[in-house]
């Protein structure tokens, strides 16, 4: 399996925290945020490859981290210095797919947003895919009490937990089921994402692709254990995620890949 974290988000509700620094290389509860990402990934012992996608901006600060990482991560830039010119989160992977890994051989893919603060193991999301490798698996929390229009995603699901339907942000919100930035996806994400984007797709967000792939494959849900998931998209959701009691205050490097 290979890992490809989405790292070249500007930020900007986040300002000035993430004027100067970017936001997965911020530090909560002692670890480096995309420090305890690839250490979750590389926990489940199937990632063979790891690349980041990054902007301009930042792209020397990922180096310096890619560089203190005993697992090799390749990191890939994208042209954009502000966020203006952020060419969207799709187009970055389609780069990230195109340039960030040597490796030809076919497996699936771990496609990971560079700001989640998961406390939970990975491995069983795995395992759960590898039952059928074709199909798309996507991490989705369940949204407690009213949930507001035009802020999630909307996943629909049928009795054995397969996508019957997804909206992105719909603003009549029906299910309370919501995918995050955690996807375990087929070896022709590659194929898939370039017929996406080449039909006219939206670069913009990574829930336009998973609506589409709801379209064209049976796709299925993994549900996230209850308040195991932070979103850090604002300063004061930041402020919480550092405030939370972890079950998992840091993740390791494996030992056999040191």
């Amino acid at each position: 399996m290979k890992l490809a974290l989405l790292a070249a988000g500007f930020a900007t509700r986040m300002y000035p925290l993430t004027r100067d620094r970017p936001k997965p290389l911020l530090e909560l509860q002692g670890q480096v945020l995309l420090t305890r990402l690839l250490f979750q990934a590389l926990e489940t012992g199937v990632i063979e490859e790891a690349a980041v996608v990054v902007n301009a901006r930042f792209q020397e600060e990922f180096k310096e981290w890619a560089f203190t990482q005993e697992f090799p991560v390749e990191v890939i830039a994208n042209e954009a210095k502000e966020a203006t010119e952020a060419p969207g989160a799709l187009a970055d992977l389609r780069l990230l797919l195109d340039q960030g890994f040597r490796s030809s051989t076919q497996g699936p893919w771990m496609v990971l947003a560079g700001d989640n603060l998961m406390d939970f193991s990975l491995s069983e999301v795995v395992r759960k895919q590898a039952e059928n490798l074709e199909q798309p698996l996507f991490l989705v929390r369940k949204i407690e009490g009213s949930i507001p229009p035009n802020r999630y995603s909307e996943v629909s699901l049928d009795s054995s937990d397969y996508i019957k339907q997804i909206r992105e942000k719909p603003d009549n919100p029906s299910s309370p089921y919501s995918a995050i930035g955690a996807y375990l996806l087929p070896p022709d994400l590659p194929e898939l994402l370039s017929q996406y984007l080449d039909q006219g797709g939206s670069a913009d967000a990574p829930g336009h692709l998973m609506v589409w792939l709801a379209g064209v494959r049976n796709c299925r849900a993994w549900h996230i254990p209850a308040d195991l998931w932070w979103d850090i998209g604002n300063l004061e959701s930041y402020k919480q995620a550092r405030q939370v009691r972890l079950k998992n205050s840091s993740f390791k490097m494996p030992v056999n890949l040191i």
